[in-house]
């Protein structure tokens, strides 16, 4: 096949070739960006679109896209068969009015924030590893925000033809060109007729960038007219006789999730050309790339494996200990957790299998039900001035964590980790984000790794206390878990004779290792419980929190029966009343 014939080169080539050349490659960021951060794909979206048109038509919308007769209708009414129309035409056959478009894109972007893919576009945009200008068909904020939460250079949107005269070579400012618009200038581009052409203003900037330059383009189909038409038209012989593309073009080819083992060229051209077929890139594009392959400039493709991963391997390619260090903290979750234990030297399987296992909902863990449960006291034991309380609830809620009791008070809270203090999932991870995720995991990263059976101390983040105890409860190892109420009484003496240093009053404490680790619960409250009475000859604080998600982990009874025979002393006051001021419910 005659647009068969492009080059394919390595993921590590075309890094390589970006860093030689500092700054001289721009980036043309597609919606492979934005859907890192969960912002819909068009094909999902039009897949809403097409079961919604099935209802209002009458049309059975639970059948297979399959199915001939309803396939005849979807090609039909919203061009299902072209690739090059379909989105358009649904977007305009559901929202007509530009209005609504604006509004429906408002709504599927409300509460979206960005991804590290956004996060890394910024910090190498911003470190001059990429041009400071880029360009983009995705009418989100996203990597705006990105820029703005990093607050290293202001990135300034460019949406409008009036808008280009704005552009300039500014050493303190990023620019980034909306070939397609965004919601807030009103005009997100996308029916057959607005996106044949580009605004020829901002076609004309986008020229500009590439002469003499090159362009490496991350998470793009090119199935649109207008985008292949751009680089149809700056592939024309005269543009390339003009210096267009002059450093050549690097397109990048979503290809899976990473290999654990390193592909070599051969595994990586296979991978590239399976999911061109399969569609990952626009027919028009594959033309035009395996025209240009004989050039005497470097057209290829390369290997993606998301956005946000080539360019953390781009980052890592650089060196730079700083970039690096920047980059680190606004990892996304899983990207983050294979980083920690690939460090650690857990196998790849071993590494996969621990990331399957947080993802798992675990009974009792905290949202496994996706709700916010109010903390409710169950009882109260007074011993020798010191109270131990038993609660059901949500350990992180701000209103338990910053009741009116404690106010005036010293207040910590305990976040259940492992010796490497990932932070990876249940209670851990509601803490720091209610916390500040980025502060809370750039706190931690001083410490690791931990013994096991020590803690560590940070701030309180946005958390209504003074300091979160990092327990160190659980090993993870290539093995599996190594827990026992061993580990978690030592932990919990450790975590006592802390908290004693800082003059806490007030400690709130859930189970440890009880989550993915797999140790009962009763036997991680009988750990804590006599990790407390180890320390009664120290400073215990004057309250103490045993907070359980719920009755289904241990029920109320077992726990006090508990208590009873390890804490409970002749002289010990009981109390059964519930709480004395009522936690109010989050909003």
């Amino acid at each position: 096949m005659a647009d068969s014939n492009y080059k394919v080169v390595t993921d590590r080539v075309a890094a390589a070739q970006i860093l030689q050349a500092s700054s001289a490659y721009h980036a043309f960021w597609g919606a492979g960006l934005s859907v890192e951060a969960g912002v819909p794909t068009a094909n999902q979206i039009c897949e809403v679109i097409a079961k919604n048109q099935l209802r209002i038509h009458g049309l059975a919308d639970d059948v297979s896209f399959n199915d001939p007769d309803t396939r005849a209708w979807l090609s039909e009414k919203l061009s299902w068969d072209r690739t090059d129309e379909r989105y358009a035409k649904c977007i305009l056959t559901q929202y007509a009015n530009p209005a609504d478009r604006v509004e429906f894109f408002r709504k599927t972007l409300a509460g979206v924030g960005p991804s590290f893919a956004h996060y890394g576009a910024a910090l190498v945009m911003n470190e001059g590893i990429l041009g400071r200008t880029c360009i983009t068909t995705n009418f989100d904020k996203l990597l705006e925000q990105a820029f703005a939460a990093q607050g290293l250079r202001e990135c300034q949107p460019l949406r409008i033809a009036s808008e280009v005269q704005f552009w300039r070579s500014d050493p303190e400012r990023c620019f980034c060109l909306k070939l397609h618009g965004d919601y807030d200038t009103h005009n997100i581009l996308n029916t057959v007729e607005e996106t044949v052409r580009m605004d020829e203003a901002l076609q004309s900037r986008s020229a500009r960038l590439v002469e003499h330059q090159g362009l490496v383009v991350i998470g793009l189909a090119g199935y649109e007219k207008s985008v292949f038409s751009f680089f149809d038209d700056l592939t024309t012989e005269k543009s390339i006789n003009k210096g267009a593309f002059g450093r050549g073009l690097l397109w990048g080819v979503y290809v899976g999730p990473k290999p654990r083992e390193q592909w070599n060229l051969q595994q990586i051209e296979n991978a590239v050309r399976s999911a061109i077929e399969r569609g990952e890139i626009g027919p028009e594009i594959r033309k035009m790339m395996s025209r240009m392959a004989a050039s005497r400039v470097q057209f290829a493709f390369f290997p993606v494996f998301g956005s946000g991963q080539f360019l953390m391997d781009l980052i890592e390619m650089s060196r730079a200990r700083n970039l690096i260090g920047q980059a680190e903290p606004y990892l996304d979750q899983e990207m983050r957790l294979r980083r920690v234990f690939e460090r650690a030297q857990l196998s790849p399987q071993r590494v996969d299998e621990h990331i399957r296992n947080l993802k798992k909902p675990k009974p009792g863990s905290t949202h496994v039900d996706g709700q916010r449960r109010r903390v409710e006291r169950v009882f109260e034991l007074k011993r020798n001035g010191r109270r131990l309380w038993l609660a059901y609830g949500d350990i992180a809620s701000r209103s338990y964590l910053g009741h009116k009791d404690f106010m005036g008070k010293i207040r910590a809270v305990v976040s259940p980790d492992d010796t490497f203090l990932s932070v990876g999932g249940g209670v851990a991870v509601a803490l720091a984000e209610k916390a500040g995720m980025r502060a809370i995991l750039h706190e931690v990263s001083k410490f690791v790794p931990v013994p096991q059976g020590e803690s560590r101390v940070t701030s309180g983040g946005s958390l209504p206390v003074h300091y979160i105890i990092h327990a160190a409860t659980i090993e993870v190892c290539n093995a599996g878990y190594r827990v026992g109420r061993e580990d978690v009484r030592q932990t919990f003496h450790d975590i006592l004779r802390r908290a004693a240093a800082l003059s806490v009053e007030v400690l709130s404490i859930p189970l440890l290792g009880a989550g993915v680790a797999g140790l009962s619960a009763a036997d991680s409250f009988r750990g804590l419980l006599e990790g407390y009475n180890d320390s009664w000859s120290e400073s215990v604080p004057e309250t103490v929190v045993f907070v359980i998600y719920r009755e289904a982990q241990l029920a109320r009874s077992v726990a006090r029966t508990m208590v009873e025979e390890l804490v409970a002393t002749d002289d010990s006051v009981w109390s059964d009343e519930p709480w004395p001021s009522p936690i109010r419910r989050e909003p």
